[in-house]
C-alpha cells in the first residue's frame, strides 16, 4: 500500500547538469540574437561616400555626397585639400544639410578662396554633426 520514497528513480545528476547547461546556452544564444537585431535597427550608422567634385567658378565647388549607411546624416562642415593648398574646415553656406539613409545630395561649398584647377587631385572631407568624418580623393571636374 505504501511505497518507500527512496525507491523512486529519477534522472542521473550528470544528465540533469548537462540538460541545465544546454538550456542556459540556448537562452544565451536567443538573447544575443535578439539584442543584435534590436541594436542594429535602432543604432544604424551613416556612411557617406563622396562621389564627385565640380568647379563652378574660380573658387567655388559642388560636391556630390551619397549616404550608403542605414541612418540619416547631417553634414555640417567641409574641407578640400590638394597640392595648391587646404581650405580648412568651413561651414556650408546653406547651413547643416540632412542626407537621409540611401539618398544623395549636392553640397555647395561657397567661396573657399583657393583655386583648384580642373583635373587637379584633391581630398574632399565632410564632417557630420555626430561627429564623424568621411573623405575621398577625387579629380576636380569642370562645370557640367
Amino acid at each position: 500500500m505504501f511505497r518507500k520514497l527512496g525507491s523512486r528513480k529519477g534522472i542521473s545528476p550528470i544528465l540533469a547538469t548537462l540538460l541545465l547547461i544546454v538550456i542556459a546556452v540556448a537562452a544565451i544564444v536567443v538573447t544575443y540574437a535578439w539584442i543584435m537585431t534590436y541594436t542594429t535597427t535602432v543604432t544604424g550608422a551613416a556612411n557617406l561616400g563622396i562621389t564627385a567634385i565640380r568647379k563652378y567658378n574660380s573658387t567655388a565647388y559642388i560636391i556630390d555626397v551619397k549616404n550608403l549607411g542605414t541612418a540619416n546624416a547631417t553634414v555640417e562642415m567641409i574641407r578640400i585639400a590638394g597640392s595648391v593648398g587646404n581650405t580648412g574646415w568651413q561651414s556650408l553656406p546653406e547651413g547643416d544639410t540632412l542626407i537621409p539613409a540611401g539618398a544623395s545630395r549636392t553640397l555647395d561649398t561657397g567661396n573657399v578662396d583657393i583655386n583648384f584647377s580642373v583635373g587637379a587631385t584633391v581630398t574632399v572631407s565632410v564632417r557630420t554633426t555626430t561627429p564623424s568624418e568621411f573623405s575621398n580623393t577625387l579629380l576636380v571636374q569642370g562645370p557640367s
